[in-house]
């Protein structure tokens, strides 16, 4: 420790003084102090870098239950039959256009539609699908020339659609309509 001049009332100073006694006229900014905010700062920086690769690598291990990727494997191929059902059974399977897709917890798949007709026409009608005969898809549908098709869609549709609700669809029904094209 030795004693230094103030450069503002020339009285000596301890050199470890961060203030002059005298004049009140700060000395210096201690060499410490610049270095430890930069410190912290590096701290929080690397902190937050650090936490981002951890939860990186915590999201990319999350082991997943294989009943619930059965069940959601379950779901869009549900989506899938529905749409191959439904377009087995129109005179232009190209024009098919969803409205409302609506999948219900029972796994049963409700959709309002529009397709063309025989003579060129556009008919907005429903469906649903009412699962698997051997390799075919089962969708009724509610035009029908067939009075018997006709009772079995009414049938199927208060069974499984008629004022319930179920988890809307349409986007992914936009899908599964673009990668049976591209399967096409």
């Amino acid at each position: 420790m030795s004693i230094v001049q103030c450069r503002e009332c020339a009285g000596g100073v301890s050199s470890e003084a961060q203030v002059c006694p005298h004049c009140g006229k700060q000395l210096y900014v201690p060499r410490g102090c610049l270095g430890n905010v930069a410190i912290v700062l590096l701290c929080l920086v690397g902190g937050f870098i650090l936490l981002a690769i951890l939860s990186g690598v915590i999201e990319g291990t999350k082991h997943t239950d294989p009943a619930e990727e059965a069940a959601k494997e379950k779901k869009w191929d549900d989506l899938d039959k529905a749409v191959i059902g439904l377009r087995a059974q129109l005179r232009n399977p190209d024009s098919l256009k969803f409205s409302e897709v609506l999948q219900m917890p029972d796994d049963a798949v409700c959709m309002h539609y529009r397709a063309q007709n025989g003579f060129g026409g556009m008919n907005v009608s429903r469906a649903v699908s009412l699962g698997n005969t051997g390799t075919i898809p089962v969708v009724a549908l509610e035009e029908t020339d067939d009075p018997e098709d006709s009772a079995t869609f009414r049938s199927a549709w208060n069974r499984e659609c008629a004022g319930k609700t179920g988890i809307d669809r349409m986007e992914d029904m936009d899908f599964v309509l673009k990668e049976l094209d591209k399967k096409e």
